[in-house]
């Protein structure tokens, strides 16, 4: 993007998100993506998913509001042992059983049979939630994080070298069109040039007729002139002698200007000598403080060793909350790769609002959840708004854009089920890199026709691998599409969604 477009748009969200907020105004603009700089997505992203009013007077009374039940909601439901239940597992791993825990047994000579099946089923959803945030994006280091600041350079500078990576591979395929351009203009000349060297060749021959003529007329002058010949030759022998003399005397300044760089040269070696010795003394230097940060970090280790990550805890409170305000969905796998995306964008917040990460992620996530929960009832999948009618509109969609790619893979009977119901039920968590999906998500969040357009970037995710799966086996092509490949720009993805929900309006 050039830098004056990135200005006009700069200013065009400064616009509706510090004026009146215009909230038509912000969903076409975030459609293409929510700019890096000015820190507009946490917000942008508050008003998509109906966390802030659409009136710019209401938002401190209810964020305010907001904040205050969940904490009061949050003293309620997270009990004393809550973080003992969750240290026991994070000791024991993956090792850990509920149903062999102790103090479940304790608990049952304790309590009543009403009490003690709930902290049963409490602590079964512990353990589920525990189980499954300690998979969520396990190579992002932000996730495992036990202070507030790790985590969110290293993923920014995986950011911008996934997108000089793209520039690269946009300007080789530049680079390969114009050498394909220039091979082609090549032969057309050569095929022009044997054309035009037949036609020179015969003309050569009356040439060279000509020039053994000239030849001869120049012998006959040249027998005339042998005495004024010879004159020029004892001319030449003198001046020739002379400049022998002077070659003697510029080696002999030569020589002597050597001399005199040998020695400069020779001082120069001492005064580099000394300063290798600085450098030496400098490197000691570093390397002990290197050291010395080394075993600090080292203790850090030790003891965070024994400790949950604090973002690992809050995803796991934020979960375990919803399932208790929600006791009609509960907690289901993958909820967590859900909640991921918000409390990234919340929790890298450059603003004061970060330290509301926790209220502000829960209510996002509960908002998204209202919506796209058919996707986690298994009661509602064979109905309308079920996941079952998802798949089947990318099936159609493929069928209208792509009949012989649809073709091939009802050949190999591949359906949209094998590989399209993660993409679909998790909105693509678990697809792309976090800088990718957060792009992506600005497209979905925007969406005028809500979640829509999940459809058409199912679509453009199969048609971007066309060439890999057409004339693939069955294995392979299930394999790549089940394993999306990480390469493929999410730019062209979305580039080609655009053009298919454009396409289809227009029929």
């Amino acid at each position: 993007m050039s830098k004056n477009l990135l200005k006009k748009r700069l200013k065009l969200f400064k616009l509706a998100v510090e004026s009146e907020t215009d909230l038509e105004l912000i969903k076409a603009i975030s459609f293409h993506g929510i700019p890096e700089k000015g820190n507009y997505r946490p917000i942008i992203w508050k008003l998509l998913l109906n966390y802030l009013p659409p009136e710019r007077k209401d938002w401190e009374s209810d964020l305010r509001k907001n904040r205050e039940f969940y904490w009061q909601f949050k003293k309620e439901m997270i009990k004393p042992d809550f973080l003992q239940v969750f240290q026991l597992m994070h000791y024991s791993e993956s090792s850990y059983c509920f149903e062999e825990d102790e103090d479940i047994e304790k608990m049952k000579e304790e309590m009543d049979i009403k009490e003690f099946k709930k902290v049963k089923e409490d602590r079964k959803l512990l353990f589920e939630v525990y189980k499954d945030v300690g998979r969520t994006r396990t190579n992002m280091n932000f996730f495992r994080a036990h202070e507030n600041n790790e985590g969110y350079e290293q993923e920014k500078e995986i950011f911008q070298k996934k997108k000089s990576l793209h520039r690269n591979t946009l300007l080789k395929k530049k680079k390969k069109k114009k050498e394909e351009e220039i091979e082609k203009k090549n032969q057309k000349k050569k095929s022009k040039n044997s054309n035009t060297n037949k036609i020179k060749s015969n003309d050569n021959v009356e040439e060279n007729k000509m020039d053994t003529i000239k030849q001869k007329k120049k012998e006959d002058n040249n027998k005339k002139n042998e005495p004024i010949v010879e004159k020029e030759k004892e001319i030449n022998e003198t001046i020739i002698q002379q400049e022998k003399q002077k070659e003697e005397e510029t080696e002999k300044e030569k020589e002597t200007e050597k001399e005199k760089g040998k020695e400069k040269e020779k001082e120069k070696e001492k005064e580099t000598e000394k300063e290798k010795e600085k450098e030496k003394e400098k490197e000691t230097e570093k390397e002990t403080e290197k050291g010395k940060e080394k075993i600090i970090s080292k203790e850090k280790d030790q003891k965070n060793k024994n400790k949950i990550p604090n973002r690992v805890l809050n995803l796991c409170e934020l979960l375990y909350l919803y399932a208790k305000f929600n006791p009609g969905i509960g907690y289901v796998q993958g909820m967590n790769e859900i909640l991921a995306p918000i409390y990234y964008i919340f929790a890298t917040d450059e603003s004061e609002e970060k330290k509301h990460v926790e209220p502000d992620s829960f209510f996002c996530f509960n908002n998204i959840m209202s919506e796209i929960s058919n996707f986690f009832c298994m009661g509602i999948d064979n109905t309308k708004e079920g996941i079952n009618a998802s798949m089947t509109k990318i099936d159609l969609t493929l069928k209208k854009i792509d009949r012989d790619l649809w073709k091939y893979l009802r050949k190999l009977q591949i359906l949209p089920h094998y590989y399209c119901f993660r993409w679909v039920s998790l909105l693509f968590s678990q697809e792309f890199t976090m800088p990718d999906l957060v792009r992506l998500w600005d497209t979905l969040l925007s969406d005028p026709n809500r979640f829509q357009f999940v459809t058409y970037i199912s679509v453009a995710m199969i048609l971007c691998v066309k060439d890999q799966i057409m004339g693939s086996e069955y294995s392979v092509t299930l394999s790549i599409l089940q394993n999306y490949p990480k390469l493929i720009s999410i730019d062209e993805i979305l580039f080609k969604a655009v053009n298919i929900s454009t396409k289809l309006s227009n029929n």
